[in-house]
């Protein structure tokens, strides 16, 4: 039996490509997690300065796209349903306020032109 790390199991540098076991619990390495419209990175750095170098560079495929998400799809960004909700609240408000102002206003009519 080997002691050395399963090779799957060894996080690397992103832009050096340094080795580190995942059980090592290394201050300086960054574990991070990258999500734009395009999609999702994963992504590791052994140091502030390679995850600073990485991100100023222009963005490589995604490791998942947006529909390949691994905690499912990403919500859909095409319908707003906060806005809607909005509307419809808006429209409830308007008709409820028309309901009271007829509520208050019909017995002063009743009472005049009867």
């Amino acid at each position: 039996m080997s002691d050395a790390p399963d090779p799957d199991d060894v996080i690397r540098c992103e832009v050096c490509g340094t080795p580190s076991e995942p059980d090592a619990d290394d201050p300086a390495w960054l574990d991070v997690e990258v999500g734009s419209r395009a999609g999702w990175w994963y992504l590791d750095f052994c140091s502030r300065g390679h995850a600073s170098t990485w991100f100023t560079q222009p963005l490589p495929e995604p490791d998942y796209p947006h529909t390949d998400r691994p905690d499912g799809p990403a919500p859909s960004t095409s319908t707003d349903y906060g806005w809607w909700a909005l509307v419809a609240s808006f429209w409830a408000t308007i008709a409820l306020a028309l309901f009271g102002l007829y509520s208050l206003v019909r017995p002063f009519f009743v009472s005049v032109f009867s």
